[in-house]
């Protein structure tokens, strides 16, 4: 006879590491999905299996959500517009 054990997991200290690592996120954890949620504005719901999961998808999103797209001019510190053809030359 197969007997499957249930273990409750306190999702309490993964909340707070992704609510301090990510201030400008909201986080949910569903206990009958198992799965941990990362919600904000404007941006699409991103879902993972373990909080460790979310902070390295989320840390990923940012990342790609933050950068430039290719040959897009950017203002480098001395305020001179600068592409990437021109900093190769």
């Amino acid at each position: 006879m197969n007997t499957t054990i249930t273990v409750w997991m306190d999702p309490t200290p993964g909340l707070q590491t992704l609510r301090a690592t990510f201030p400008h996120w909201g986080f949910l954890y569903n206990p009958f999905a198992y799965q941990w949620l990362a919600i904000r504005a404007q941006h699409p719901t991103l879902s993972a299996d373990t909080p460790e999961d979310l902070a390295r998808d989320l840390g990923r999103y940012e990342q790609q959500a933050t950068k430039p797209p290719a040959g897009h001019l950017m203002r480098d510190q001395n305020h001179q517009t600068t592409n990437a053809q021109q900093q190769r030359a």
